[in-house]
C-alpha cells in the first residue's frame, strides 16, 4: 500500500510538472529543476522512474534533485 501511495505521488509530481512545460512556447527555455522526496528504502525505484520520465521527454532538460528521507 505504501509503494502505491509512494508512486502516485511521483506520478501526480511528474505530470504537474509536465502540465507546467507544456505551457511554455519559448525555445530559449531553461531547463525544469524538480525536487523529490521519497522513502530512503525507494531511493533505487525513484531515479528509476526518473530515467524512464527523462527517456519519454527527451525534448525537455530536466534536473531532478532526490532527497530521502527516514
Amino acid at each position: 500500500m505504501k509503494k502505491r501511495n509512494l508512486l502516485v505521488l511521483a506520478g501526480a509530481l511528474l505530470i504537474g510538472s509536465g502540465a507546467l512545460v507544456g505551457c511554455g512556447g519559448n525555445s530559449n527555455s531553461k531547463a525544469v529543476q524538480l525536487k523529490v522526496w521519497c522513502a530512503a528504502e525507494d531511493d533505487n525505484f525513484i531515479k528509476g522512474v526518473i530515467w524512464d520520465f527523462q527517456q519519454a521527454n527527451p525534448d525537455v532538460e530536466y534536473k531532478f534533485t532526490v532527497e530521502s528521507v527516514s
